[in-house]
Parts: C-alpha cells; structure tokens; sequence
C-alpha cells in the first residue's frame, strides 16, 4: 500500500477536518500518516527516506520552510494555502474574498461608526488578500475602512495594536485574519475596557473552536470547507503522481458558512439572568444542553425562567436551543462532506433520526434534498 506524508504543524481540529477529506479521496487504497511540527531539514529527509512516500501534502500557510524541492528530493508535493503564491507551484487555497465578504455581510449594519481590518503577525498571501477583499466589500457600502497589517516583534506589535484600536471610532466592526488574531484583538479590547459586541464587534476565520468556545465573549467565525480542502490536495497530489509531467497549478477551496457567537451578536441588556442564559445556549446548545440546565442557569422557577427569557428574546428555551443546533447544521449539511449522522451528533441531536425530523419541521423537505438544491446538484427523478 502506497504511503502519502502530510505534514502539519501542530494538532488542531481545522486540520483533523482537512485529513478527513484526504481519507475520503483515498478510500483505504494509501497509508495516510500524520507528520507534526517537522522543522528540521535533516529530519524531513529521515522521514523520506523512513516512509519512501508516493507523494507528500504540506500545510504552508507561515511558509514553505524547509519543505523545499530540494529538500523534498523530487517526492511529488500538493502544497495547502502556501504563505507566498508569487512562484508556480501546485496549491490548493482558499476563496479569501469568499471568506471577507461573508465577514462583512455579518458585521456592516447603521449601528456601526468604523470597520477595519487586523492582520497576521508574519506576510502572508492569505492575510493581505483578506484584508482586500474585506476593504473593497465595506467600501463597496459607502464605509470607512483602516487596516493594522503591521510585521513587529510580538511585544512591540501588542503594544502598536493596542493604541491603533483605542483610536479607532467606536463602534467598529472588526475581522481579524484568523482565529488566533481574533483572540489577540479580544484580549487588547479586554485590557482597553472595550467590550465586544458592544464596542467593537469580532469576527475571525477558520472557527477553531478551541479558541472562539473558550473566549469571552466566545468568538463568532468564518467556516472554510477545510474536508474539501483536504480532498482538493488528495486529488491533485494523486493528479500529479500520475502525470510526472503535469504542470503546476492552483485549486480553490471555498467556505460553508459563519458561526455566529457573542463577539458579534448584540448583547441583551435588560436581564443579567436572562443574559447568562442566552450565553449558555450560544455556547453549549450542540453539546446536549437541555432546557433544565438553562433554568438552573437562571436560578429561578421553570415558569419564571421560560416567562423572563421570552420576553427578552421573543423564543422559548427549547426554541433558542433548536435554533442555534439548527443553525449549525445547515453550515455542516452545506460544506457538502459531512455525513449526516455525523451532522447530527455534532449539532447535539442525539440520533440521525432526530436531525431528520427537525430538518424537515423546519424546512419542508429532506436534508438530501436541500443540499443537492444549495450545492446544484440534480437529484434524479424517482417513482
């Protein structure tokens, strides 16, 4: 059985997704093996020289590093979202502007003064087409706009990102490169006394929940379809190992949706009860949550709780619950990779079963049926 390398950099669930998609396209037929944080070039060709892989796929997006030609000693390599795209090579990368422009369709509304744009810490391709693509959407809507893309030393950078914020006019809708940055831009709103949404409203990409779960507010994000960039690189690694003479070229990625959370949606004011509730729904909705763990949120009566909470967010519980898991379903169910079942226990239903009650309540038809409609596909006819 052939073996095919694919490197990156550290463990994270955005790359757990995009080796979901090499699997797909390899179907048991290759050994995939997982090599992270390799930044040694010595050790890069041991491992060559160890595995003696058909072809190898390297996560790039601070650079190629060591992963040279040279260094790669001819083993045919897919490279995904490469820093730098000036020279020819064969590349699977995102739709940036896909990505900007969903951010901006979430953040520009009359209530917001500013917008503006935070780069990543080292020049990437990725981050600079982001920023564009953001700027050309907010202008495109007659806004003002400012960018921070500014290559400092971690502490000078905190400190310049710092006083590029307070400066800002208020309110400010925010996208940040990725993740990461978003955080950074949280944490320097937190030390400014800013608060998000209410100040500044945040919005990242790549949805690592590891990160937009665990802040506070939690982070809202943009959702790339990273199983379908995995299955791009298999495909075209598999392209390339076939045709030694295939000229290098690019394949795009696209996104499946925003996960909206509380950096960006308005906060309730009128209940702190009600708010820690609300909160929790946003945050654990897809994680089994029931309506009793929102009473005992609230620390009142079923009856009180259900009563307060409708009349701050015009739902029930069990409503607010179903509408966030729902939500999240139709952003998996879009990306088009996902078997349902497992839509439905990421999504907090329990069962396959369930999901497809719930989706057919709500929208009127199947789930296949939705997602051949969303992804154009025409289903054939049956009798």
């Amino acid at each position: 059985m052939p073996t095919i390398l694919v490197f990156i950099p550290f463990s994270r669930h955005i790359f757990r997704q995009m080796l979901a998609g090499v699997h797909r396209f390899y179907g048991g037929a290759a050994k995939v093996q997982i090599v992270e944080g390799c930044s040694n070039a010595a050790r890069l060709r041991h491992l060559l020289e160890f595995w003696r892989p058909k072809g190898c796929i390297v996560e790039a997006s601070e650079g190629m590093g060591i992963f040279t030609r040279r260094n790669l000693c001819g083993v045919p390599t897919v490279y995904l979202d490469r820093a730098s795209l000036k020279t020819p090579e064969f590349d699977v990368v995102q739709d940036y502007a896909a990505g900007s422009e969903t951010a901006a369709r979430e953040l520009i509304s009359p209530a917001m003064a500013h917008y503006a744009f935070v780069g990543y810490h080292i020049a990437t391709t990725w981050s600079h087409e982001r920023c564009k693509a953001f700027r050309d959407a907010v202008k495109l809507n007659g806004h003002p706009f400012s960018s921070f893309e500014r290559i400092l030393p971690e502490g000078s950078r905190t400190q310049a990102l710092r006083e590029w914020v307070a400066a800002l006019p208020k309110p400010c809708g925010i996208l940040a490169a990725n993740d990461t940055v978003a955080e950074e831009v949280l944490a320097v709103c937190t030390n400014l006394n800013l608060h998000a949404p209410d100040d500044v409203m945040i919005v990242g990409v790549d949805n690592d929940e590891q990160i937009c779960e665990q802040s506070d507010p939690t982070i809202s994000s943009v959702c790339p379809d990273f199983e379908r960039s995995g299955h791009l690189c298999a495909e075209l690694l598999d392209a390339r190992i076939r045709n030694p003479r295939l000229r290098p070229r690019r394949l795009t990625y696209g996104i499946v949706g925003l996960i909206r959370r509380g950096s960006s949606v308005p906060a309730l004011k009128s209940n702190y009860r009600v708010m820690a509730a609300v909160r929790d729904v946003r945050t654990r909705a897809c994680t089994g949550l029931r309506v009793a763990d929102v009473v005992a949120t609230m620390g009142c009566s079923t009856r009180l709780a259900e009563m307060r909470f409708r009349e701050v967010t015009g739902k029930t519980i069990r409503e607010a619950i179903a509408d966030i898991r729902m939500e999240r379903a139709v952003v998996l169910l879009k990306g088009g990779a996902t078997p349902i079942g497992d839509i439905a226990q990421a999504c907090g239903y329990g069962t396959e079963a369930a999901l497809r009650i719930a989706f057919r309540k709500r929208f009127g038809q199947s789930m296949r049926a939705w997602r051949a409609t969303a992804s154009g596909v025409h289903l054939p006819r049956t009798r």
